[in-house]
């Protein structure tokens, strides 16, 4: 066989495209790669150029794939509404990863579905309804027709590792991210009326940080 991810990152960067389109989002390049800890991530830092413009990048993992375009379409579309928070300057996740209401408003805006399913990654696990395929039916058909390679990942019990299965991974301020951060051990735990745990330096704190979800400033907290 001839083995190359072209099509398929040719077929995804089109899907964005479209999206992008209708939704006002960012330039974004779109990278495919093994990662078996994250179905997808957004940059929020401009990290390509072609000398001129610069553009965010959003990476799907190989594995991700495997799913099939459905699921291909919801990392999609969950990514895309991280580069629209990012683009209205609002944050979409805590400084642990923690995907708040604020972006679950956005996501499901594009019509997803988005529930809380493990309590450590939030308002995360996505889900594409019949009305959202239907919705974004252009670019489905384009990543349906553009995938014809996947990575396969081995399981625990054959010495691998699988994808988490919370529906998308963890991440931080306008994106998810592969690998959370070290906790710094030294920063002060505070909770917003909301519920949001953030740990924060007592600079930081004393001069106030405000949730986004629920307006509120972080107090302090054991």
């Amino acid at each position: 066989m001839k083995a190359t991810l072209a099509p398929t990152v040719q077929a995804l960067t089109e899907a964005y495209r479209l999206i992008a389109e209708v939704e006002g989002l960012p330039e974004a390049v779109i990278v495919v790669k093994r990662d078996s800890r994250a179905w997808g991530h957004f940059t929020p830092a401009t990290t390509w150029s072609d000398g001129e413009t610069r553009a965010h990048e959003i990476m799907l993992s190989g594995e991700n794939l495997a799913r099939g375009a459905r699921e291909v379409l919801g990392t999609l579309l969950h990514e895309a509404a991280h580069a629209k928070n990012h683009v209205e300057g609002v944050r979409g996740t805590d400084s642990n990863g923690r995907h708040n209401r604020s972006f679950a408003n956005q996501a499901e805006a594009f019509g997803l579905k988005i529930s809380e399913r493990v309590k450590s990654h939030g308002w995360s696990f996505t889900e594409v309804p019949d009305e959202c395929a239907e919705r974004w039916a252009d670019a489905l058909a384009l990543i349906e027709d553009g995938i014809k390679f996947y990575a396969t990942t081995m399981t625990k019990s054959s010495g691998g590792i699988a994808p988490k299965g919370t529906g998308e991974d963890t991440g931080e301020d306008g994106g998810d991210s592969e690998t959370p951060k070290p906790r710094n051990k030294n920063n002060i735990k505070a909770v917003c009326k909301c519920g949001n745990i953030v740990r924060l330096s007592a600079k930081v704190l004393a001069v106030g940080v405000t949730c986004k979800g629920c307006g509120e400033d972080y107090k302090a907290t054991k």
